[in-house]
């Protein structure tokens, strides 16, 4: 499982990088200096596979490091089910699994507050 689990980290890794970067590309020079304020962003994910920490630098590249001790944002659950819904991209189903216990996206400060609604969209293709 811990091969699946460093194989999910890259992969969201990735398109977590394409998609700031390809955002940030359609801004002026002013609002990526806004955004730019906010960074670097540290999100732990912890799951029953692994525990990992995407730090979106300032310059908008992703990496992965060891959990964060003060994360702005926390994503929680259960691998498989973070897993499924990383592939359906469905809003209904993150709803139901914060509902049932099994994800739980949790912000810890105010940048954090911003990433929480653009982690839920991003995890339901919006």
């Amino acid at each position: 499982m811990e091969t699946q689990f460093k194989e999910f980290v890259e992969k969201f890794r990735a398109e977590i990088e394409k998609t700031i970067k390809s955002e940030v590309s359609t801004l002026g020079s002013i609002q990526r200096s806004i955004m730019q304020s906010f960074m670097p962003l540290y999100i732990n994910l912890n799951t029953n596979a692994g525990n990992a920490c995407f730090v979106i630098q300032k310059s908008f590249d992703v990496t992965v490091e060891n959990p964060s001790n003060s994360p702005d944002v926390t994503v929680e659950g259960d691998f498989n089910t973070l897993q499924s819904l990383f592939a359906s991209r469905n809003p209904n189903d993150l709803r139901k699994a914060e509902q049932e216990g099994k994800v739980r996206i949790s912000s810890f400060s105010f940048k954090g507050q911003q990433a929480v609604s653009r982690i839920k969209d991003y995890l339901t293709g919006k």
